[in-house]
């Protein structure tokens, strides 16, 4: 095939998706490719390589941003009983998602490139795959229960292990071909597991994703910063502060996104999006988004944690599944900041200090995103949902996380 594969369509927006721009984004991925890296790049449980595999994974990254600019466009309509949309159609028109085909541990944004308005967001491949595989099995390998861990699946403990090293190595090779993910990509449909594959890949993905995306909505690059998140980041230093808010925002995109999802599958909304590619799983009542808005999570103090209620079981479909894309969207945060913790610690393994102060820029902003997501679950999501969704197992997940990043950079980073 061409190492010019045209550019990824968009499935909801055919009419709206600006051709030009969308070539200059094929063209960005082409002009950052690590010609090497290309030619070995397998797309995860597709069976393909090279530039038809990079081409595929760009279809598979315009799907989801599709999926991003209808559900926020959903949120609009429950807020104020009506949406704009020539604006989200013009949205769809000025941004485009191309993945790095290299192995660049950051994503970045190319504002009004070549001659093209707009905005052509540039996402790691590295960073989300790793991440997936830690969210896929982190919860499986680690099991715990009230305040400690209480059993390990040691056999799971290993494979990720291996994982984590595998793509360490791929690294430090310009190699994707020695990753050994414990996702298990290629399930067939009928399998238990293939849905949860789905969610976990897109849950990942569209954290990143938004993030960037939230960083054009909230015009940062314009310099106006128009925050939409709580107040208890206004005292940090700007570009702290902007990438903390894209953070926060991106949490509450994904998890939008996923319970849009949930709604519109049931409703039959989704236009292009077929049942099969939906990002989760369930059904629900008419007429409930159950969106969030980031600006009402206030402040949150996680030394006082108080007394933690029995969490309740979900009154109806709807809402089961609707915690679960709430959870999804947490872990998906959460193994971010874990993939990048790990990054660092191979960065200042390696002797690279520039590189580890750059990344730990990174790893700072987790603890800022904890609180918020926290005060998120325990206040208003449970108010939405009627069910806690919020208990001391999460916080031991936070400790699992932490102690996981340190057992890697123990254990596992010396045999890179």
């Amino acid at each position: 095939m061409s190492e010019a594969p045209g550019y990824a369509r968009s499935s909801l927006f055919r009419d709206d998706q600006n051709p030009a721009l969308a070539r200059e984004a094929a063209k960005r991925g082409r002009v950052f490719a690590d010609r090497e890296f290309v030619r070995r790049w397998i797309a995860p449980g597709s069976g393909l390589r090279g530039w038809e595999s990079y081409a595929q994974s760009n279809d598979m990254l315009r799907h989801i941003l599709d999926g991003v600019l209808i559900a926020r466009a959903a949120v609009e309509v429950s807020d104020n009983g009506t949406t704009d949309w020539p604006v989200t159609r013009r949205r769809a028109g000025l941004v485009e998602a191309v993945f790095l085909p290299s192995l660049a541990m950051e994503s970045r944004v190319f504002e009004n490139p070549g001659e093209q308005a707009g905005h052509v967001i540039a996402v790691s491949p590295l960073v989300c795959e790793l991440s997936a595989n830690i969210a896929w099995a982190l919860p499986l390998a680690y099991e715990y229960a009230g305040v400690g861990r209480v059993r390990e699946n040691q056999e799971l403990v290993e494979a990720l292990d291996e994982c984590v090293l595998s793509y360490l190595r791929s690294t430090l090779h310009r190699d994707p071909t020695l990753t050994k993910s414990v996702i298990p990509h290629g399930v067939p449909c009928s399998s238990p597991y293939s849905d949860t594959v789905r969610q976990v890949w897109r849950s990942n993905v569209r954290f990143t994703l938004c993030h960037e995306l939230s960083h054009i909505e909230m015009d940062h690059f314009g310099g106006l910063g128009r925050s939409r998140v709580p107040n208890f980041l206004s005292h940090l230093p700007d570009e702290i502060r902007r990438e903390a808010e894209a953070d926060c925002a991106a949490f509450t995109w994904n998890m939008n996104a996923a319970i849009w999802e949930v709604n519109s599958h049931r409703r039959g909304r989704l236009g292009g999006l077929t049942a099969g590619d939906t990002g989760e799983d369930g059904q629900g009542d008419e007429g409930r988004d159950g969106h969030v808005d980031e600006a009402e999570a206030g402040d949150g103090n996680l030394g006082a944690q108080g007394p933690t209620p029995t969490p309740r079981a979900p009154a109806d479909p709807f809402t089961g599944a609707a915690v679960k894309a709430i959870l999804r969207a947490t872990e998906a945060s959460d193994c971010f900041y874990v993939t990048m913790e790990i990054l660092t610690e191979l960065a200042r393994h390696l002797g690279d200090e520039a590189k580890a102060r750059r990344l730990s820029q990174v790893t700072e902003r987790k603890q800022l995103v904890r609180k918020y997501v926290y005060r998120l679950r325990t206040e208003e999501l449970s108010e939405t949902y009627g069910v806690h969704v919020w208990d001391l197992k999460d916080f031991t997940k936070w400790t699992v996380q932490d102690d996981f990043v340190a057992h890697i950079a123990e254990k596992v980073i010396p045999r890179v």
